[in-house]
């Protein structure tokens, strides 16, 4: 599947699910746009992506700023000329804490960065969007948006948030000729589930895996967490000219944890 001519926005590019994806999208030809918070761990990333220098940039801009995203887009329709895909990636976790003992910053914090983040993005990018009459957008959320988890409210609350928001995107852009999509991952192997791990015990991502009864778990019947590049090739259809009569629609990559 080519993507060459076509230019490829990221958030949550330095690393992760969203570094997978810049890296599949510029060998698939297409000029990126890595965009993250801070700018070392970007240089890191951008090393390690193969694909002509004058085709990938980076950017540091915090994605729940208007300013800064609405900067980022401009700044990659002038460098480029165009902006076909968005990959609204960039998100945060919470460690496992009860409502009841949970602090409006942490609340806050998450909200902002996984819902407010991926509003301030989308609205950038449709901007755009809309004066080319063209493009496809895939908000990453997460099986979480779905189902209930156990000290998980703020991570819960924003990942569906996100689910609906793109719905409504999907319905106004239409007449634009512009697409939205959810993906929602299970549990990835990236640097957030290793956090995970430190945050809430090495036994976690066993629960994920085999299910847990005091943790309210199903389990994945695949018996194993997804890799990047299991996720990556859904981003990459859903971008592309084979989905082109596909939108609004929330697409679960989970191992099948979603149907039990």
């Amino acid at each position: 599947m080519t993507f060459e001519g076509q230019v490829i926005a990221v958030t949550g590019a330095a690393g992760g699910l969203g570094l997978e994806a810049s890296k599949h999208f510029a060998r698939a030809g297409a000029s990126v746009a890595l965009i993250d918070l801070y700018a070392e761990p970007l240089a890191e990333a951008r090393e390690l992506i193969e694909g002509a220098p004058d085709k990938i940039i980076t950017i540091a801009a915090d994605t729940a700023d208007s300013g800064a995203m609405g900067n980022a887009i401009t700044g990659i329709v002038n460098r480029f000329g165009r902006l076909d895909g968005l990959i609204a990636n960039a998100g945060v976790r919470m460690k496992s804490t009860l409502v009841s003992e949970l602090d409006d910053e942490i609340w806050d914090r998450t909200l902002r960065v996984n819902l407010r983040g991926v509003f301030v993005t989308c609205r950038a990018a449709a901007r755009a969007m809309i004066q080319a009459k063209s493009g496809a957008i895939v908000t990453v959320a997460s099986i979480s948006g779905q189902a209930p988890r156990l000290g998980q409210s703020a991570y819960c609350a924003s990942k569906a948030g996100v689910i609906q928001l793109s719905r409504v995107l999907a319905l106004e852009l239409a007449e634009h000729h512009i697409r939205v999509n959810t993906l929602c991952p299970g549990t990835i192997n990236t640097p957030m589930m290793k956090r995970v791990q430190l945050q809430d015990g090495p036994q976690a991502i066993n629960d994920r895996i085999y299910g847990s009864l005091e943790r309210f778990r199903p389990g994945i019947p695949l018996r194993r967490v997804a890799e990047p590049e299991d996720v990556v090739p859904m981003i990459a259809f859903l971008l592309s000219g084979a989905a082109k009569h596909i939108t609004g629609q929330t697409i679960f990559v989970d191992g099948g944890e979603s149907i039990v």
